[in-house]
């Protein structure tokens, strides 16, 4: 049987098709695009994970500095009450950190090696 077609039949190979490069057969525009914008939000934006991170680093470093000030705060406190209410605590209050004494006494002052330099 004899094609009724004007061009005679050959062994003609089709021209190959030139391959993709690499990154086109695996990736394409709209994956490459929302992975740079993840990476974007993820690195480099406000709302970023460096960026939370030193945050709770803050977040900590702070709630220990307060946690220490709430104790000082409460030794202080204890230590006022104490004052107000207590004579012989009120004496030896003044007596050790201002350095005051009766008539009748003596006070000698004796500094450590450390301090006299």
């Amino acid at each position: 049987m004899k094609s009724s077609s004007p061009i005679p039949e050959t062994d003609v190979q089709p021209l190959p098709r030139p391959r993709k490069p690499w990154y086109r057969r695996y990736f394409s525009i709209l994956s490459l695009l929302a992975l740079g914008v993840l990476a974007y939000m993820l690195f480099f934006s406000e709302s970023s994970m460096m960026v939370k991170f030193e945050q709770q680093r803050t977040i900590d470093s702070l709630t220990t500095e307060i946690a220490a000030c709430q104790d000082s705060t409460a030794k202080y406190r204890e230590l006022n009450r104490r004052l107000s209410t207590d004579p012989e605590e009120m004496e030896r209050i003044v007596r050790e950190y201002h350095n005051m004494n009766r008539t009748d006494e003596d006070i000698y002052i004796f500094e450590s090696a450390d301090s006299v330099k």
